[in-house]
């Protein structure tokens, strides 16, 4: 009814208008899906977040806890661009336990954002990263949701390597 199916034959649809669906989705993620996955942000005690991100692949087995990174870290695994100054999480079975385990410290300013993983498989599979990276449109959504200069020249990259050929239009036959 929006016009975003249109006919190609007797029966054949194909999507049209895709770059403004992936304007949409970006929009939505920011103003109602990440809203609800929010668990929090937490400090560690440990210097950095690569140590942080160390600790975390050493116990994430022992608590049965599945983490998939997103944001500028992710980015940095699929386009080895910015990492940030916040370590982004998608994560389920994340329980105060965990957090005890791994001395995280519940902080309104912390650099570690976890959200809860919305689905069983939000992964992409990165030959080069030994860790679990979100699909590039999570990436590219939650890197323009934090909208900083950085951020939004390393969505632009995503954008360019891994979304760009899905999002392109083409041209009505």
């Amino acid at each position: 009814a929006k016009g975003y199916m249109e006919k190609r034959g007797p029966r054949a649809w194909y999507l049209a208008r895709r770059r403004e669906l992936l304007d949409i989705f970006v929009l939505g993620y920011a103003e109602r899906l990440r809203p609800k996955l929010v668990i929090g942000r937490f400090r560690s005690p440990e210097p950095d977040l690569a140590s942080t991100l160390k600790i975390l692949r050493g116990m994430a087995s022992q608590q049965d806890l599945h983490w998939t990174l997103s944001g500028g870290w992710a980015a940095d695994a699929l386009v080895h661009h910015y990492l940030g100054e916040e370590l982004c999480l998608f994560v389920s079975g994340w329980t105060d336990q965990v957090s005890k385990a791994l001395r995280w410290l519940p902080s309104a300013t912390g650099p570690i954002i976890l959200l809860r993983q919305f689905a069983p498989r939000i992964a992409f599979p990165v030959d080069r990263s030994a860790d679990q990276v979100a699909h590039p449109l999570l990436v590219y959504a939650e890197l323009l949701y934090h909208g900083g200069e950085r951020e939004r020249e390393t969505a632009k990259l995503v954008l360019q390597r891994y979304l760009a050929g899905s999002v392109q239009d083409d041209a009505p036959r």
